[in-house]
């Protein structure tokens, strides 16, 4: 006979144990942000190359987080707006401080312009992207993680090739954190790498692969990784607005199809 009381009496088979990696993605965006702060210690102290590889480390970590919480099916709006801050840090605070490290610098109202509009947009560009809802192909505006980058690689180039006389590399780099500003604050379309075609975006590929084997050949390879991240800040929206225009008329069909 089977004991009445036995259904009430947890059974130790019937528990089940599950290793939670939940932690993981947080973690990995907290690694971004130690590397932002770790770029901005080793500007301070003149280590400019160091302050770049350290942006560039910390632009891998992001580009993992949100991918690893996908796959554990972990995005949350914590998730989320924790990204944004170590963001702030490591692609917006860490590259206007080390524009302003590499050159000697005056505070003049030139230079504390292009850095407020450099830090504005970008702090506009983040709470952006967590408010409005999510374009699946394309971020409207370009990411601040380019644009740390872009503007951190040229320094790097500058400095390797001796390109520092000091009013051409003051304008350079003015112009060039203006029209970073600009563009991370427009609706100016980006493509997102994770969801690219190879098969439509393969002439932009072979102009960056090109671009990257000629520059590195002839220069350097911090000149080359330069030239890459500018070569799609400036040609990317000009390749993706066909391809967009494609993308919107297929979804507008899907749509009239659902009705």
């Amino acid at each position: 006979m089977t004991d009445p009381n036995e259904s009430f009496e947890p059974r130790e088979e019937h528990k089940e144990h599950h290793f939670s990696l939940s932690w993981l993605p947080n973690t990995v965006t907290l690694l971004n942000l130690f590397c932002g702060f770790l770029s901005l210690l080793m500007a301070s102290q003149g280590h400019l190359t160091r302050a770049v590889w350290l942006i560039l480390t910390a632009l891998i970590w992001d580009s993992l987080d949100g991918n690893i919480a996908r796959s554990l099916k972990n995005s949350t709006l914590f998730g989320r707006e924790l990204d944004s801050l170590a963001d702030v840090v490591s692609f917006v605070v860490a590259p206007a401080f080390l524009v302003l490290k590499s050159w000697d610098y005056r505070l003049d109202p030139w230079t504390l312009l292009a850095v407020f509009c450099f830090l504005g947009a970008g702090a506009y560009r983040l709470a952006r992207f967590n408010v409005c809802p999510p374009v699946k192909s394309c971020f409207q505006g370009l990411p601040t993680p380019a644009a740390a980058a872009t503007l951190s690689l040229t320094v790097l180039a500058c400095t390797k090739n001796e390109w520092t006389d000091v009013t051409l590399f003051m304008f350079v780099l003015i112009f060039l954190m203006s029209l970073m500003s600009f563009l991370m604050v427009s609706r100016i379309a980006y493509p997102k790498l994770s969801v690219v075609q190879f098969s439509k975006w393969k002439a932009f590929f072979y102009v960056e692969f090109i671009a990257l084997g000629g520059a590195a050949f002839l220069m350097n390879f911090e000149t080359a990784l330069a030239l890459v991240f500018l070569m799609f800040v400036f040609l990317a929206p000009a390749f993706y607005f066909p391809i967009r225009l494609e993308e919107q008329a297929d979804e507008e069909l899907a749509a009239k199809s659902l009705k």
